[in-house]
């Protein structure tokens, strides 16, 4: 398995961005016991709500100006404009987000009367209008440092802001007793230092000159994703609405609980990848055979990681919500956390399978692709969620990212003949649904010791089935046999300077 020198550069940032995500999920697995002390299913229901209507309108605001600030930032045309097009698109973005903050705001009372059925909470949902304003500004200038791979500053101020927003949070809650409005006063907090902490940045690659046709090309490309953007967002956190529409608030509390832990692989290794790998797809554009064998290998590689990762989160996650949910309430969304995790699984792959239409700018493609998928996912929620409640919210979930999946997979052959081994992702695929569906039938004895560590050696069990299956090549083989001898010599020759 030959390692490029962009293969070692998305390695060595991706480490980066994960050591980051792993940080910040220790900091709210923390938080936990806290949370789950002060605040019911029900108002995680509610804040759960809140955040998804925040989410479509701040797509709305942000999603075109990330998307052509991303595909334009490297494109050789653009090479003279990159100064311009930054300020102008962060000026659009202000405009925007004030223009949609002041709609939330006169929406205010039919939110807090029919969404969350409750009057007394419309201050809250003003609270949330700030949030909705300073969303896509924090969110373009993450854009920034991920185009810059400037991912060590990414990593200061990511966990500047988590420390302090979560001091807020234990605060406001533990002191103040302020419910649901500390969480929302900690979110606050959060996106108030990203801004200042990225400002310096922002000023530095900026050329503060006013010419708006430098957005053309950017925007005319980048909008039409809008409706991909939107239709992501659905299949992400759409199911809280049909939830609501058919259970209760401390259903889709708990609902949004499980999803946290299924959510790990999004954190841990999904976002840092992609802001890892996106810049080095675009910076490759003037070679396409190359662009291509990277893009496939590496979405090969993402996937057997990914699949482990998917195995220890699964396998454990009963375990650790019981641990670490304070009330009993919470502890039946380990249920759905298995169906998540494979659902964002699948999102991390469309990372790579969605490359093809990206680099052919084929963008109405990839929304048609996304609104197919939202599509089938409201009406299987439809169908599902009455029966089952919030495990037919997951599986629904779960069954709309196959069917992105495929529909990227086809697109990106047919417009850009970018092709992937198949058969090999879906050997990884047997292999990890089969460990897990083992774990559910030998692990489940009762006593938690003996579960623990029939679990672990199942995962341990992972790349020794793939092995006997054959699922590796020979140059594969010798690729990992070489990784560890370099390994053990070296570990070795410290053994022996310490003697």
């Amino acid at each position: 398995m030959k390692v490029t020198n962009y293969t070692k550069r998305m390695v060595s940032t991706g480490k980066i961005y994960m050591v980051n995500r792993v940080i910040e999920r220790v900091i709210y697995v923390g938080l936990i016991p806290i949370y789950t002390t002060f605040l019911s299913a029900k108002e995680f229901g509610i804040l759960a709500l809140l955040t998804l209507t925040i989410k479509l309108f701040a797509i709305f605001a942000s999603s075109p100006i990330n998307s052509g600030f991303i595909r334009f930032y490297y494109e050789p045309s653009f090479e003279n404009k990159k100064r311009e097009l930054t300020f102008n698109l962060f000026l659009f973005a202000v405009f925007k987000s004030l223009f949609f903050m002041l709609v939330f705001l006169s929406c205010r009372y039919i939110f807090s009367e029919f969404l969350l059925r409750d009057k007394t909470l419309v201050h809250l949902v003003n609270l949330y209008s700030v949030i909705l304003f300073l969303t896509p500004i924090s969110s373009f200038f993450e854009c920034i440092l991920q185009m810059l791979e400037k991912a060590k500053y990414f990593m200061f101020v990511s966990l500047t802001r988590s420390i302090f927003s979560a001091i807020v949070a234990v605060v406001l809650l533990a002191v103040f007793k302020l419910g649901v409005y500390a969480l929302a006063f900690s979110q606050l907090v959060s996106l108030v230092i990203s801004i200042i902490l990225i400002t310096p940045v922002f000023m530095k690659i900026s050329s503060f000159k006013m010419t708006p046709q430098v957005l053309k090309e950017p925007l005319k490309y980048s909008y039409p994703l809008l409706i991909s953007g939107y239709s992501n967002l659905f299949i992400q956190l759409g199911d809280r609405y049909i939830l609501r529409l058919y259970k209760s608030l401390a259903d889709v509390g708990v609902y949004s609980f499980g999803y946290r832990f299924g959510e790990l692989i999004q954190l841990l290794l999904v976002m840092p990848i992609k802001f890892a790998f996106t810049p080095l797809v675009l910076q490759q554009e003037k070679t396409p055979s190359k662009l291509k064998e990277f893009i496939k290998k590496s979405s090969l590689q993402y996937y057997l990681i990914a699949t482990g990762l998917f195995l220890i989160i699964s396998m454990f996650s009963k375990e650790a919500i019981k641990i670490l949910a304070r009330r009993e309430e919470f502890w039946r969304g380990w249920i759905i956390v298995p169906f998540i995790a494979f659902s964002y699984l699948l999102h991390g792959l469309l990372n790579f399978v969605s490359k093809g239409i990206t680099m052919s700018k084929k963008s109405w493609y990839a929304s048609f692709s996304v609104i197919i998928t939202a599509i089938v996912n409201i009406v299987l929620n439809i169908i599902f969620i009455p029966i089952w409640g919030i495990i037919g919210a997951a599986i629904a979930t779960l069954i709309s990212y196959v069917i992105w999946n495929f529909l990227y997979i086809y697109y990106s052959a047919k417009f850009y003949q970018l092709y992937f081994d198949l058969r090999r992702l879906i050997h990884i695929t047997i292999v990890g649904i089969g460990l897990y569906l083992l774990s559910l039938l030998i692990a489940n004895t009762g006593y938690l010791l003996r579960d623990l560590i029939i679990k672990f050696f199942i995962v341990l069990g992972y790349p020794f089935v793939l092995l006997c299956t054959k699922f590796f090549k020979d140059e594969e083989l010798s690729f990992i046999k070489n990784s560890f001898s370099f390994f053990f010599s070296k570990l070795l020759r410290l053994n022996v300077r310490d003697k």
